[in-house]
């Protein structure tokens, strides 16, 4: 039951967060290839936000069907981790993925660059994620 629960809320919050996306004019190019989705994470960057560290959220390609997110830490762009990070994609169709960004990835990221990279594999499928601050 609770399964079923948590299954419907992240249902709801996806479905949400793709409307404020498309509304916000952001979303995936033609051609599969994926347009950097960039967002304020949950809510609109306020002034406690320091400038620069506002989180990055991407839309995967499609693959088996669907799409995932990812949200990569602005905090963590700004000082990137020495040991690099793996980070949980959203859940959909039953599942997550995983990436893995590099402590060059996030200086890449810092420095304006862009960052591509593929999931782990679930379901005999991945995604690529094209990551731009």
């Amino acid at each position: 039951m609770l399964q079923k629960y948590l299954f419907s809320v992240l249902a709801i919050g996806l479905i949400l967060g793709t409307l404020t996306i498309t509304a916000c004019g952001y979303g995936s190019s033609s051609g599969g290839t994926p347009t950097p989705t960039i967002a304020g994470g949950t809510a609109t960057p306020t002034a406690t936000v320091p400038a620069g560290q506002q989180d990055i959220t991407v839309t995967s390609s499609v693959s088996a069907g669907h799409t995932h997110n990812v949200t990569i830490s602005g905090a963590d762009i700004e000082n990137p981790p020495a040991g690099g990070k793996t980070i949980d994609t959203t859940y959909t169709n039953g599942h997550t993925h995983t990436i893995t960004l590099t402590q060059q990835d996030y200086q890449t990221l810092k420095n304006g660059g862009e960052v591509t990279v593929t999931s782990s594999v679930y379901g005999g499928h991945s995604h690529t994620f094209v990551i731009k601050k």
